[in-house]
């Protein structure tokens, strides 16, 4: 359809046929002031009352998992510290292999413990993969060492 009529295209510009947005409008308005009213009904978020604050009074509870979670990260720190010690002692020179193997043995059992911590959590915990992953690091190294690959 062409306008000719530039007195319509004036009329158009002017006065706008909005009486649709308007009750949509006025609905969202009536939503929003609904919406404020019931949430100002709700006690009001202070320091202290928030979620985390809900989450330490379960306390109890959550100090058990966190103590058992800081046991496994006891025992990653320990197989990370180990794999550190392991690294710096290949790098020396003046280490024989034979000395470096008592660094292995103790990467082999601290991946072992690893390995059993890890069977005890559930399959897609997040801790979990953390433990895997530094059993799998310790255990390739001691693999390497044994054969031969840094003769």
């Amino acid at each position: 359809m062409k306008i000719t009529d530039e007195t319509q295209i004036k009329n158009l510009i002017q006065n706008p046929s909005s009486s649709q947005n308007q009750v949509k409008g006025s609905d969202f308005t009536k939503t929003l002031a609904k919406s404020m009213a019931e949430g100002s009904e709700k006690s009001p978020i202070t320091p202290g009352t928030g979620q985390a604050a809900q989450v330490a009074q379960t306390a109890p509870v959550g100090k058990i998992v966190l103590a058992g979670l800081a046991e496994s990260f006891r025992h990653v720190e320990n197989t990370l510290s180990l794999l550190d010690r392991y690294a710096e002692a290949l790098a020396d020179p003046g280490q024989t292999l034979k000395q470096v193997s008592g660094l292995v043995k103790e990467m082999e059992q601290a991946a072992d413990n690893l390995k059993g911590i890890g069977r005890s959590l559930p399959e897609g915990h997040a801790v979990k993969d953390l433990l895997d992953r530094t059993a799998i690091t310790a255990t390739v190294e001691a693999a390497k060492f044994n054969r031969g690959d840094y003769i």
